[in-house]
């Protein structure tokens, strides 16, 4: 472990249980940068040696390794969840268990939006550039559009600001559907 013993982890042994309990704790799979964040928050870990641990216990069948997008992810199994069973609440302080469920509440939160807003930039046949825009509340699609574009850099601008303020456009969106014209007809 690194020369600054201020945090938690102390050695290996630490450093694994901290892994296991924040992939026991996620809902799915990590980046192991992600995971290597939250052990590096705890003290003396770095980055290298999180990821020299999540390969070790990857190759003794604690955690899996998974490919998504082209990159690798790492989850718990069940052996190890059986081997942080047992000694979770006694290895790992209150204040690092409690600091790990609000990070991973926080991600949890950010990766469901990830889900639920989607805007993705398509090039049909002929070049024509199409956008599909999405708003999802995780059981069905309540909004959900495709426009045409002049342009990919229109469409990949549109999409960027879909996916920071999707809820927002879509209220002023329905805003502008729900105003009345001032025609007579319903």
């Amino acid at each position: 472990m690194s020369e600054n013993t201020a945090g938690y982890i102390r050695d290996k042994m630490s450093l694994k249980y901290l892994i296991l309990y924040i992939l026991s704790q996620a809902r799915q799979p990590m980046l192991p940068g992600v995971i290597a964040g939250l052990t590096t928050e705890q003290g003396s870990a770095s980055v290298l040696e999180t990821l020299e641990a999540i390969v070790e216990m990857s190759e003794t069948g604690l955690v899996f390794e998974t490919r998504e997008k082209g990159e690798k992810l790492y989850g718990i199994t069940e052996k190890g969840f059986f081997f942080l069973r047992d000694d979770e609440r006694t290895l790992l302080p209150l204040s690092v268990r409690t600091h790990v469920q609000n990070e991973i509440v926080r991600l949890n939160a950010s990766c469901v939006r990830d889900l639920a807003v989607t805007a993705k930039v398509e090039t049909q046949d002929g070049g024509t550039i199409k956008l599909h825009l999405s708003l999802s509340d995780g059981k069905d699609h309540f909004f959900t559009t495709s426009l045409l574009c002049a342009n990919r850099e229109q469409a990949n601008t549109i999409a960027r600001r879909f996916r920071r303020h999707g809820e927002t456009m879509f209220n002023d969106m329905l805003g502008v559907l729900l105003k009345e014209y001032g025609d007579q007809a319903n």
